[in-house]
């Protein structure tokens, strides 16, 4: 399913919960107090200047998705954070008054640029490419190519598409939701356990990168859906889902793994990335 026509509760999986977060207009205010990966640390400066905020416009709600610039004019993210062809979507790029900036760009017109008064780059969408027989529960990646490359000086991170079976010195960076009101709309990343290679059920036989925890800890949430694994300095995943609804509860939490993804991301002209074909 490549959309997010569907109200929120039909949108999810039977076992697994999105990262999509979605924002009704009447609780706007509410919504908006609390949005940042759950119990994760702000980002240091040098490390945000290739994560980007999705904004999402639905039929009668707005909602929020992250994505990885990996090119000048590519963001990598997941695919049900677009409709068919990103006609839908506002790229974002800014590092302060993102909550002032998403309170305006919720309720404008999404043919209307908003973001110069709150020093936010914004770029519309010019196509999207699935990866192929892109699913909720398969390989829930999209490439989306943007009008216009952003005037941010950007450090590309390799991507990597060797398979390997366990990843360490990982972190999550992303726009999920805070239980912190005052990290309003910050990025906030958390630093993870090793992931394992696994198929996290026997209805997703496909492999993902996945935690899987006896307690608690810090976790991805929603508005992280589309944001990038990175370890080692190096994007190795997509944000996929948890476990539960409520991510404070996250015991389980997988990401999307990109060596299958090497021959689909070079078909589009992306010949400026590096691929890394063994971790260091």
């Amino acid at each position: 399913m490549n959309l997010i026509t569907t109200n929120v509760e039909n949108f999810v999986s039977e076992t697994y919960h999105d990262l999509l977060q979605f924002i009704n207009y009447e609780e706007q205010g509410k919504s908006l107090s609390e949005l940042r990966l759950n119990d994760g640390k702000p980002v240091p400066e040098e490390m945000n200047s290739y994560i980007v905020l999705l904004c999402i416009y639905l039929n009668t709600t707005w909602a929020r998705c992250s994505g990885s610039l990996i090119s000048e004019n590519f963001v990598l993210t997941a695919g049900h954070c677009t409709n068919s062809d990103g006609s839908n979507v506002i790229v974002a790029h800014g590092k302060e008054n993102l909550q002032e900036y998403v309170g305006v760009r919720s309720t404008s017109p999404i043919d209307e640029y908003v973001g110069e008064e709150f020093n936010v780059e914004e770029r519309r969408v010019k196509q999207v490419y699935f990866y192929p027989n892109q699913t909720r529960k398969k390989y829930d990646l999209a490439l989306m190519k943007l009008e216009n490359p952003f005037k941010v000086n950007v450090s590309f991170l390799d991507v990597a598409t060797k398979k390997v079976h366990i990843l360490k010195n990982c972190m999550s960076i992303g726009y999920g939701i805070s239980e912190i009101p005052k990290q309003q709309l910050t990025l906030g990343y958390i630093v993870n356990e090793p992931l394992t290679l696994t198929a996290p059920s026997f209805k997703l036989k496909d492999e993902r990168f996945c935690i899987i925890r006896s307690k608690r800890l810090s976790s991805i949430c929603p508005g992280d859906s589309g944001s990038p694994l990175i370890c080692d300095k190096k994007i190795w995943g997509v944000t996929a889902y948890g476990d539960e609804k409520n991510c404070k509860n996250n015991l389980l939490f997988c990401y999307y793994p990109l060596f299958r993804a090497k021959k689909w991301l070079s078909s589009y002209g992306l010949n400026q990335i590096r691929y890394v074909a063994t971790p260091k």
